[in-house]
């Protein structure tokens, strides 16, 4: 196959072939790969959208673009320290 490769990746994969073992530890990172049989649980009882107006304002939020009502659920939830 012949195409124009970007090198800009390449010092992304030498990280990630560099740090494998404390990249594979991480609790986020083995639930995204092992999904559900990781055991890890990520619940969080979400704020309800007719509340979230009123409980996290839009204005308040920091985000770096703009997110939707269950974008601004999981950041709110972030922000009050839901994890597993």
């Amino acid at each position: 196959m012949l195409s124009t490769f970007s090198f800009h990746k390449e010092a992304m994969y030498r990280d990630l072939r560099d740090n494998f073992e404390q990249i594979a530890e991480h609790a986020i990172v083995s639930a995204l790969a092992a999904g559900p049989r990781s055991g890890a649980n990520f619940d969080f009882a979400p704020v309800d959208e007719a509340d979230l107006d009123e409980e996290f304002p839009p204005e308040q939020a920091v985000t770096i673009l703009d997110a939707d009502a269950s974008q601004r659920q999981c950041v709110a939830a972030a922000r009050e320290g839901a994890r597993s």
